[in-house]
């Protein structure tokens, strides 16, 4: 089987992304670099914002949304810790199934926490109506 010079060209492009693509994954799994592409070379946990209040039954007001981006637990405590920053909520996020509960003292801002939700890195994702 003879080979002409694009393929051969082609062949190095493709196993040159490979190689950069297994160095990332090595790098993700093995905890030197930030998952979603962060770029987070830090393994620290984000700082906790602790909620002092977890009492459910004063937070009459929920709100459920699904968050994108989401891959581990630092994803996860960094959504909730932006979140458990706006005074009066209390966020717990499900990262199996990428949703959060977003808990009111007062009526929920929903502009304000996916404002929240994007300032940690992610997005909401829209539901169809």
């Amino acid at each position: 089987m003879e080979m002409n010079a694009q393929t051969v060209v082609l062949l190095i492009v493709v196993l040159v992304l490979f190689a950069f693509a297994l160095r990332r994954a090595r790098d993700v799994f093995g905890g030197k670099a930030g998952c979603h592409g962060s770029g987070s070379n830090s393994s620290k946990a984000p700082k906790p914002v602790v909620v002092a209040d977890t009492d459910e039954s004063h937070y009459p007001y929920r709100l459920e949304l699904v968050v994108g981006g989401m891959t581990c637990d630092r994803c996860k405590a960094a959504v909730e810790n932006s979140v458990n920053s706006i005074p009066g909520m209390w966020a717990r996020v499900d990262l199996g199934e990428r949703r959060i509960m977003v808990l009111g003292k007062s009526p929920i801002e929903q502009a304000a926490v996916e404002d929240a939700v994007e300032a940690a890195g992610y997005y909401v994702v829209r539901q169809p109506e």
